[in-house]
């Protein structure tokens, strides 16, 4: 190999770590985080911003499957269950001892985002103020316990100054998509109460 190719393959290597670092820079050991590129995490952040500050979700959000995480949905459901059926899933918290086994949905059509979504405005009006900025390990950890894949990023946390939610919002099928939304708290708020 000549050394413009060696060099090449080195700077290669570095760029890749040196993005890594930049866009994961709060990831505990043992999570595994797919870094983004800039301009996808700019393009996400962005978007997540004008969803907030507007109150409403793009239109290419609408047609694609979001999970709301179990969390969220524990106060959700009661707003918002009747008007959505049939789209529960039920989530195994893998990091909590012993396992917890709650509640998520995932709202799939147009009028199921914008249900899901209006809800979360209401309960939460400093929504459209919080700031948006990198999960904290913790943050991390607890979307990592409630997932059976690794985190694909742009992963943001929403941050109401009472409030901490999370959002995925990863590059699938050339777009970024609006995956997954919970709201942070305690693994044991989610154990059924004897």
């Amino acid at each position: 190999m000549s050394l413009p190719k060696v060099l090449s393959a080195v700077l290669l290597v570095c760029g890749c770590a040196t993005l890594a670092a930049q866009s994961a820079p709060n990831a505990p050991q043992g999570v595994h985080i797919k870094p983004a590129s800039e301009a996808d995490i700019k393009e996400a952040r962005a978007k997540l911003q004008d969803a907030l500050t507007s109150g409403q979700l793009p239109n290419d959000w609408l047609n694609k499957a979001t999970s709301i995480g179990p969390t969220l949905w524990k106060t959700l459901k009661p707003l918002t269950e009747s008007r959505i059926k049939g789209n529960s899933t039920n989530i195994v918290f893998i990091s909590a001892k012993p396992p917890i086994q709650a509640d998520g949905i995932g709202a799939i059509t147009p009028e199921h985002h914008r249900i899901i979504w209006e809800a979360m405005m209401k309960t939460w009006p400093a929504l459209k103020t919080a700031t948006i900025r990198p999960a904290s390990a913790q943050e991390i950890l607890y979307y990592w316990g409630t997932i059976p894949f690794d985190i694909e990023e742009p992963f943001f946390a929403i941050d109401t100054g009472n409030d901490v939610f999370i959002a995925n919002l990863p590059r699938m099928k050339g777009h970024i998509s609006f995956f997954w939304i919970d709201l942070v708290g305690p693994y044991e708020d989610l154990r059924p109460k004897p």
